[in-house]
């Protein structure tokens, strides 16, 4: 192996612990526990949030097309029910799990046809906080500042982060196609 990319949100993170620990990476954690003695093995994390295996899919596809490795370990995994408040049914999504797939060089022509990866910040979407006082007590709202107006914006009557990344990856997909001259129907499935 390469590399070894684990994509992940939160980092090692113990049962019944509130203490996230990101060091060391997890990706060196899997490679001490392959017993991977090579230092010419690179292993890194990604905080990705849910697209975190793809990205790692595609950068290990970027290094391979680029000559900088043949095989790469590319691994998704989180337990995000240990940091998510369980009984709060507004809070994010969560998921326990994990997968890995060996990407490595071919001879023949296969693999991704197609990617695209954005990232929306213009509008204020990195300073999402999910719970503020409010009259006296703790609520969970969400909540943004925007730079442009210089205060902050309840969100309570706009669209989820879900709804919003749902409308994006549409958008990303129709752009994709766009850009490869393909379609939908061009697909192999």
């Amino acid at each position: 192996l390469n590399y070894i990319i684990v994509a992940h949100n939160v980092g090692d993170i113990d049962k019944n612990s509130n203490q996230v620990n990101t060091l060391p990476s997890l990706a060196s954690k899997v490679k001490a526990g392959l017993q991977i003695k090579t230092p010419n093995c690179v292993a890194y994390d990604i905080l990705f949030g849910c697209p975190g295996w793809v990205e790692g899919v595609i950068q290990a596809k970027a290094f391979i097309k680029a000559g900088m490795a043949k095989k790469c370990l590319v691994v998704g995994a989180d337990t995000l029910s240990r940091i998510l408040d369980q009984t709060d049914r507004d809070s994010m999504i969560y998921a326990d799990g994990a997968g890995a797939a060996v990407i490595e060089e071919v001879e023949e022509e296969a693999g991704i046809l197609s990617h695209k990866t954005v990232t929306y910040t213009s509008e204020g979407e990195a300073e999402f906080i999910v719970s503020k006082h409010r009259n006296g007590g703790l609520e969970n709202i969400r909540i943004r500042f925007i730079p442009s107006l210089g205060k902050f914006e309840d969100l309570d009557n706009f669209e989820s982060p879900y709804e919003f990344h749902s409308k994006m990856n549409a958008a990303a997909n129709d752009d994709t196609f766009k850009e490869n001259e393909q379609n939908e129907e061009d697909l192999p499935f």
